[in-house]
């Protein structure tokens, strides 16, 4: 893949959430995890580009739960991502020697956290550890953190008093 695509890939990124209500928060979200990952591409960092591609996949399927825009843009975008992922993870592993995986369920695990999230609308982190107890209590705030960063949570309050939304 060239650098002609992924800055094609991008554009499309941004045609697509042009289409979303014009003062929705996931539109920016969206277009500034398109261009970490552009960047990533170009300074070849493919460990945080694999990372950057986890997130956006995780606030494009949020998106696309809205009905804004045709699902099959999201399809679209999805896989071609799924396809940068897969290359960048690659040469991670390359680079690194040895092999990197990142399992399936922690996907899943946040996708779980995002459906509790959306009953409740609002979670400390002590009532994920009660929903979850099969998974410690400092996964689950990795998992909250980075799907904070990811702009698909908002946290409000910090410590143990901290309180966590889904990003409308």
């Amino acid at each position: 893949m060239s650098v002609d695509f992924y800055i094609k890939l991008t554009l499309a990124v941004y045609r697509v959430t042009e289409l979303f209500p014009k003062e929705e928060v996931l539109k920016q979200n969206i277009r500034d995890l398109a261009n970490e990952i552009l960047v990533d591409l170009i300074s070849n960092n493919h460990k945080k580009c694999a990372g950057d591609i986890k997130a956006l996949n995780q606030v494009l399927n949020l998106a696309q739960a809205y009905n804004w825009v045709d699902g099959r843009n999201f399809s679209v975008l999805l896989r071609e991502y799924a396809k940068i992922e897969i290359l960048a993870e690659k040469q991670v592993k390359t680079l690194s020697g040895k092999t990197v995986e990142k399992p399936l369920k922690t996907q899943k695990r946040k996708s779980e956290i995002l459906k509790v999230l959306q009953e409740k609308k609002k979670i400390q982190l002590r009532e994920l550890v009660q929903a979850f107890p099969q998974v410690s209590k400092r996964t689950l705030m990795r998992d909250l953190d980075e799907l904070y960063r990811a702009g698909t949570v908002i946290r409000v309050g910090n410590g143990r008093g901290s309180c966590y939304n889904i990003q409308l």
